[in-house]
């Protein structure tokens, strides 16, 4: 008699043991509804300081079996997905509860960082148009500038062409000689204003990249050019002479000469240029015929 009531108190105290606890199961996707696997899953009872945690399967579910009863707080999170936590979550005896999350995409923000000296005033580039240039003297304005970086040209006629700076051509780019605007001539500007341009009479080139300056006429949005001779006084009277000759193929044919008489209280100054090239084209009637193209500029200046 003794025996049997025992056996029936010791059932009954491990049917009692295994109805206080419950469990808590789930699944977890994204925004698209995907399943994530070997997600993170973590739980805490909140009137104790049980803990537990478990990954997602194959099949983006998880499970937490013989929890005691109590109140829980379930956390999930995975790499490159914002953290979700549900809070509250009642385990009661012998029941299952299920809490599925939904995971939102991690938003990544991007800082960059740039840091540069504080600009108070447009790009300037000087170089000296008489300094050597390969392969071949340049015969014109146009011609001397594509050699400078943003520079390309449009070419008119068999010697000259029409500078383009970045792209932008004609009333965008300003053409000073000598602190002077010059503007194209003809139709479709085929005399642009670099045409009368023989970079050897000049000492310097200055451009002026951008439209941040409006010192030297409006519109130029895509910068201004400079050319620019100085005007040097002497203390004894002198008479300088410079002059330049450059023959190629095709009948190539460049010359600059500049003569100067100074005294202390001014100068007198005379400058003549010519440019030609024979040039081959195809006539209407296929015939080939060759095109004399000359470009003459003669200039006199005096000062004081």
């Amino acid at each position: 008699m003794r025996v049997a009531l025992a056996v029936v108190l010791s059932v009954g105290a491990a049917t009692g043991a295994y109805a206080a606890q419950g469990r808590i199961t789930g699944a977890l996707t994204d925004q698209a509804g995907a399943i994530l696997r070997k997600a993170t899953i973590e739980i805490k009872n909140l009137e104790s300081d049980f803990t537990e945690s478990t990954i997602t399967g194959s099949d983006g579910l998880y499970s937490f079996q013989s929890l005691p009863a109590g109140c829980y707080q379930v956390t999930a999170f995975s790499a490159g997905f914002e953290k979700s936590v549900q809070t509250d979550i009642r385990v009661t005896e012998g029941k299952e509860v299920v809490v599925d999350f939904v995971l939102h995409i991690l938003g990544q923000e991007t800082v960059v960082v740039v840091t540069a000296p504080a600009m108070s005033g447009p790009l300037v580039i000087e170089t000296d148009p008489r300094a050597p240039r390969q392969p071949i003297p340049a015969n014109d304005g146009a011609d001397y500038l594509k050699a400078i970086p943003g520079f390309s040209i449009i070419r008119k006629g068999g010697t000259d062409g029409d500078p383009t700076l970045r792209g932008m051509a004609g009333s965008r780019l300003n053409i000073l000689l000598d602190g002077q605007q010059i503007l194209g001539g003809c139709g479709g500007r085929m005399d642009p204003p670099t045409a009368y341009v023989f970079p050897d009479v000049y000492q310097r080139i200055t451009v002026l990249k951008g439209p941040q300056t409006v010192l030297y006429g409006p519109n130029a949005s895509a910068g201004t050019v400079l050319f620019e001779r100085e005007r040097t006084h002497v203390e004894h009277a002198s008479i300088p002479l410079a002059g330049s000759s450059t023959v190629g193929s095709f009948g190539r044919l460049d010359e600059m000469f500049d003569a100067r008489a100074a005294i202390p209280n001014g100068y007198v100054e005379a400058i003549t240029t010519r440019s030609q090239v024979l040039q081959l084209y195809r006539s209407c009637h296929g015939q080939l015929q060759l095109a004399d193209s000359r470009n003459d500029v003669r200039r006199h200046e005096s000062g004081s």
